[in-house]
């Protein structure tokens, strides 16, 4: 990654031959052992070498620099999600219809995912069903309007994870690719930002307004657990990163959990009444 930080691995070419290059490649690619370090070189130079034999077809009309992503096929089986018992949501901005749609775990599909990732440059609006779409998140960043889902499951607490809502995100960027990534990432810092605070204060206003219907809003504070050093490097693609990234997950939730035991415990007792009552 300090030779060439660029993730080849997600961002594909675009064009109908770069598609079809890709799909003849990627399974076998996907199956190359990462388990060591010396595996995962050898994997991220093969994965290089056929990113780079790609036969690229970019033109003037083309409106998007890389392919909708394949390897979603290959690591999600869309079936399996219908038979989740909780709730899912994806969003995406439909062109024709001038607004946000949002799709449920039961119409989910691998075109529905490319179709909510469509972010413009990066990915061509995507065609589905004889309508086009954006990606949801660069219409609506945080998606904090849950509509009928917290109604129908009487939901009385959230957790957000509060990942973009973060201004040292928000760096000098150190390369011209580095400068197009936060082209897209500060705008959606500062969108997060203010979203987050704006759920916030309506819902302590609600509760002061009417108690009975008070929601406990909980953010997951990873900046707390990110160290100083590793903020200009928040935003790399790299193996060392990510796995970082992991551990500071871990990290956060652990503490969270020990933080807001009393609500989550609350929480979860008042939600096992309700779905006994439901039994009953």
């Amino acid at each position: 990654y300090n030779v060439f930080p660029v993730n080849y691995k997600i961002f594909h070419k675009a064009g109908p031959m770069a598609e079809a290059y890709t799909r003849f490649h990627q399974q076998w690619l996907s199956q190359l052992p990462r388990e060591t370090s010396g595996q995962r070189f050898i994997s991220d130079m093969t994965q290089f070498w056929m990113a780079s034999f790609c036969p690229p077809d970019v033109s003037g009309k083309q409106n998007g620099l890389c392919q909708p992503p394949p390897w979603i096929d290959l690591i999600v089986d869309f079936d399996k999600l219908q038979s989740f018992e909780g709730e899912f949501l994806m969003s995406a901005y439909c062109i024709e219809d001038e607004d946000d749609v949002t799709f449920g775990k039961d119409d989910i599909t691998a075109e529905h995912f490319k179709a909510a990732l469509a972010m413009p440059l990066i990915y061509a609006p995507y065609k589905m069903n004889g309508k086009t779409y954006l990606e949801g998140s660069a219409f609506d960043t945080l998606a904090f309007d849950p509509g009928e889902v917290m109604s129908r499951n009487l939901i009385d607490t959230v957790i957000y994870f509060d990942v973009l809502g973060q201004r040292k995100l928000i760096q000098e960027p150190t390369s011209i690719y580095d400068a197009w990534v936060h082209s897209i990432i500060n705008p959606l810092t500062r969108i997060a930002e203010m979203d987050s605070a704006n759920y916030e204060r309506i819902h302590e206003e609600l509760g002061k307004l009417h108690p009975e219907k008070k929601i406990d809003v909980l953010r997951m504070p990873f900046r707390k657990h990110i160290p100083d050093a590793q903020w200009p490097k928040v935003l790399d693609w790299s193996y060392s990163n990510m796995s970082t990234l992991f551990d500071i997950g871990y990290a956060t939730g652990a503490a969270f959990v020990e933080t807001n035991r009393a609500i989550l415990e609350r929480s979860a007792e008042k939600r096992k009444k309700v779905l006994l009552g439901k039994m009953e």
